[in-house]
């Protein structure tokens, strides 16, 4: 992850970029929003939420690289709970802001807020396809 600030420097971009794509003038009243959507674009954030999901996705079903995979661990409870069968993985406690930006951390809080559904998808391409569907949506 990245500080907010490159966040929006980059959302900025992303914004005005739109604009030149769908050929806008800088005074229409469509939004940014709506502009990225018509475009099929995830804004900056969720972007970001998309490719680590999917790097997630794919050293947890590949367990490769090894040096990632090792920074990823299944949630693990003393008793049977129905959320075991979903397949958490543990988050780690950090105090930093530094420490929030550490795939260590970034990757299993997210992959942990993707729906079990999308998360046991059968292929990457699957994968992707309903992730980018539903970040879309939210």
């Amino acid at each position: 992850m990245t500080s907010a600030a490159n966040i929006d420097k980059l959302q900025c971009a992303q914004n005005s970029l739109s604009r030149v794509v769908l050929c806008g003038r800088h005074r229409e009243h469509q939004s940014a929003s709506m502009r990225l959507s018509n475009l099929h674009w995830l804004p900056v954030c969720k972007r970001i939420d998309f490719k680590l999901a999917l790097t997630t996705y794919k050293i947890l079903s590949t367990h490769q690289p090894a040096y990632l995979r090792s920074l990823l661990f299944p949630y693990e409870t003393t008793r049977a709970l129905r959320s075991s069968s979903q397949q958490p993985l543990n988050v780690p406690t950090v105090t930093t802001d530094f420490g929030r930006r550490a795939f260590s951390y970034c990757a299993p809080k997210i992959w942990n807020e993707i729906t079990a559904a999308i998360r046991n998808a059968p292929t990457a391409q699957t994968f992707k396809l309903w992730l980018k569907t539903q970040l879309l949506i939210l």
